[in-house]
């Protein structure tokens, strides 16, 4: 027995909301986006199970060269694509992701119950506004705590609260927000906000 997970209205509220991150950049939020039918597109997908919290800090190679998960607390029914939106999504995580959707799709099981093009579709819309909350929470604790040390976040496995990584979570988002026509809006604000933590870096390191 799992929980459903994300399954009523003010977690969904609160996930696609997200964007309202972007009112406050020139230009603000294109009259274009539709939150609703992004609710609606996201809503309903609890046939699969999902760890979330999928981010590199949660997982080792053992001794034997196998990977293993742990930190399972978050653990539920979704859909499944959303594992790898969590790895893709984590701001330290190194590799592009063209490259990512490659490995997907090289590893893409077809008896999951969907298509490969209805399962890239979701995790590109999804991920989009899983983005959003990673550079949202990386916003929070820069002006909580200031921006932290990249050495720091890997050893303790902390938020990328480092304007490198937040850029890094931008380009991502830039990247699958265009894939699909119910989050293409959002492009140009990843890549204005993209703009905006490279300046921060650019600056830290010219000081």
């Amino acid at each position: 027995m799992l929980p459903h997970l994300g399954n009523n209205k003010e977690w969904m509220d609160n996930f696609v909301g997200a964007v309202h991150f972007f009112r406050d950049m020139p230009g603000g939020i294109s009259k274009q986006f539709d939150a609703a039918s992004v609710s609606e597109y996201l809503s309903g997908h609890t046939r699969q199970f999902v760890k979330w919290d999928c981010r590199s800090g949660n997982a080792a190679i053992d001794g034997e060269g196998r990977l293993r998960w742990f930190d399972f607390e978050y653990c539920g029914m979704r859909h499944g694509a959303e594992d790898f939106a969590w790895l893709i999504g984590d701001e330290a995580w190194p590799l592009r992701p063209d490259h990512m959707v490659d490995v997907i799709i090289d590893a893409f099981d077809p008896t999951c119950g969907h298509t490969i093009e209805e399962y890239l579709d979701y995790l590109s819309v999804y991920l989009t506004f899983h983005v959003i909350q990673r550079i949202k929470l990386i916003s929070k604790e820069a002006q909580k705590r200031g921006w932290l040390s990249k050495t720091r976040i890997r050893k303790y496995d902390d938020a990328g609260v480092h304007p490198d990584f937040a850029a890094q979570a931008c380009n991502v988002g830039a990247y699958f927000s265009a894939q699909s026509p119910l989050t293409a809006p959002l492009t140009a604000n990843f890549l204005a906000a993209e703009k905006g933590f490279s300046s921060i870096a650019l600056n830290r390191k010219s000081a």
